[in-house]
C-alpha cells in the first residue's frame, strides 16, 4: 500500500529523494518513534533573533536619522551589525556541520532512545539512497537503499517496504 498518494517522476533522483525524506516520519512512527524538532527549533530561534536585530537596526536608523556623530547610535549600530553577522554565521555553521544530512530525529515512545537518520544521494544520476542510523550518538548502521526497492513502477512510494528496511536495520545491532 502506498503511504503517499502522489506519484513521483521515477527518472528524477531529486524527486525520489524528497519523497523518501517526506515518508521517513510516517515510516518511523509505525516503528514507535515520535519526531523531535529540536534541530529545526534551534535554527528558527537563531533566525528570529537575527531578524529582531535587523529590525532594531532599522528602528535606530529612523530614530537617529543616520547621525553617525552620535556615539550612542554609532556603537549601537556596530554592536547590532556584529551581532547580526555573528548569528548568521552561527546559522550557517549549524546547517553545514550540525544539521548536515540529518533528515529525521525521533525518540522511541517505549524506551526513550533517540534516533537520527542521515540520508543522502551521491549524485543526481545514481538512484541509491544512502542511509546512516545513529542511536543515542552511536552509529547503529548504514545501508544503501535502491529507490527501485521502495517505489513501484507507477512512482508511488511503499511505506511498508521502508518500514521493513528500517526494522531490519534497527534490529541488526540489537542482536
Amino acid at each position: 500500500m502506498s503511504g503517499i498518494t502522489k506519484p513521483v517522476n521515477l527518472y528524477s533522483v531529486a524527486e525520489l529523494r524528497n519523497a523518501t525524506d517526506d515518508a521517513l516520519p510516517l515510516a518511523l512512527s509505525k516503528l514507535g518513534y515520535e519526531q523531535n524538532f529540536s534541530l529545526i527549533d534551534t535554527k528558527l530561534a537563531i533566525g528570529y533573533v537575527a531578524t529582531i536585530l535587523a529590525g532594531s537596526l532599522y528602528y535606530l536608523e529612523k530614530k537617529y536619522n543616520n547621525d553617525f556623530s552620535n556615539l550612542t547610535y554609532y556603537y549601537s549600530m556596530v554592536a547590532l551589525v556584529m551581532g547580526y553577522f555573528a548569528l548568521n554565521g552561527l546559522l550557517w555553521l549549524h546547517g553545514k556541520y550540525r544539521e548536515k544530512d540529518i533528515k529525521y530525529v525521533g525518540i522511541n515512545k517505549n524506551n526513550q532512545k533517540k534516533i537520527s537518520i542521515e540520508a543522502r544521494v551521491e549524485n543526481n544520476t545514481t538512484p541509491i539512497y544512502k542511509v546512516t542510523v545513529i542511536e543515542n550518538n552511536r552509529l547503529l548502521g548504514r545501508q544503501d537503499i535502491p529507490f527501485t526497492s521502495i517505489f513501484d513502477e507507477d512512482g508511488f512510494i511503499h511505506i511498508d517496504q521502508l518500514v521493513e528496511i528500517f526494522t531490519k536495520l534497527l534490529q541488526e545491532k540489537e542482536k
